[in-house]
């Protein structure tokens, strides 16, 4: 079965979350969109993975994967008070704010529930990747998150966790030397994206610019810019840094083979900046 093939059997698994969602929470399925398309690059990197010879598996671990992404985001919308989401409204924005919070409770408590069947490595790589995106979470809101190590720690928490966890899964275990490449490429992943956000072009990204600024995320390229650099020094450091790290996944890549096509192939999302 082929990538699509394979992301669609994911798609539907989520679809069948998001109508117990709401059926449980009472409000019409639409409104969680929990199948909004993003890159979907963790899944991606999931269902590249050599380590995993089933189809099944790999669709189960990408369906988690991608609902623990949903989960930890409706949570993100309630602490960043964001009134959209790809264009879309929040759950936040529309309803009390028990709602999408119980919402990515009860995503999260599903998530463990089935994971309980899988074996205990597994287990546990997904529970300590959901204690790591917490912990970033609360970093990212203490005062003092406000230098380039802290954004470094932070997104290495929040979104290089994700990353990790699909490139070191194996089919009952997990390797952490596998997910350092996962690591690696989820920070320069997370630092195009604020980049792209402080620099990009809407017409080209599809999505509004400019929204960490607004909500005062603190982004390397917004705390280079308030060092006094001009956008452009800002960007060519941000490519450096970014290039530093894809550097460091390929050579976990070129020792232990992990994917074929599929680190080319998603590397090239940092080509955008």
């Amino acid at each position: 079965m082929d990538d699509s093939m394979l992301l669609e059997m994911v798609d539907k698994r989520i679809q069948n979350y998001q109508n117990e969602l709401s059926k449980f929470m009472h409000i019409p399925s639409q409104m969680f969109n929990l199948l909004q398309k993003g890159k979907r690059f963790r899944s991606k990197f999931l269902l590249g993975n050599k380590s995993i010879d089933s189809d099944e598996t790999k669709i189960r671990y990408a369906t988690y994967i991608e609902l623990l992404h949903a989960a930890s985001l409706v949570h993100d919308d309630i602490i960043d008070q964001s009134s959209t989401r790809r264009g879309s409204p929040t759950l936040n924005s529309i309803f009390p704010i028990n709602i999408p919070l119980s919402s990515g409770f009860y995503l999260f408590s599903r998530i463990l529930l089935e994971l309980t069947e899988e074996a205990q490595p597994v287990y546990n790589a997904f529970c300590d990747t959901l204690r790591q995106m917490t912990v970033g979470q609360i970093r990212e809101i203490e005062p003092h998150a406000k230098s380039i190590s802290s954004y470094i720690q932070i997104i290495s928490l929040k979104t290089a966790s994700l990353f990790a966890l699909a490139c070191g899964l194996e089919s009952d275990s997990f390797s952490h030397e596998k997910a350092k490449l996962g690591h690696y490429y989820g920070i320069a992943f997370q630092i195009t994206d604020d980049t792209l956000d402080f620099a990009g072009d809407e017409n080209v990204l599809g999505k509004s610019i400019h929204l960490d600024e607004i909500i005062g995320v603190q982004t390397l390229p917004l705390m280079l810019r308030d060092k006094g650099l001009g956008k452009t020094v800002v960007i060519n450091k941000c490519k450096s840094i970014v290039n530093h790290y894809l550097n460091k996944c390929r050579i976990i890549d070129k020792k232990l083979n992990l994917f074929e096509k599929e680190f080319d192939i998603l590397a090239s999302y940092t080509s955008n900046i």
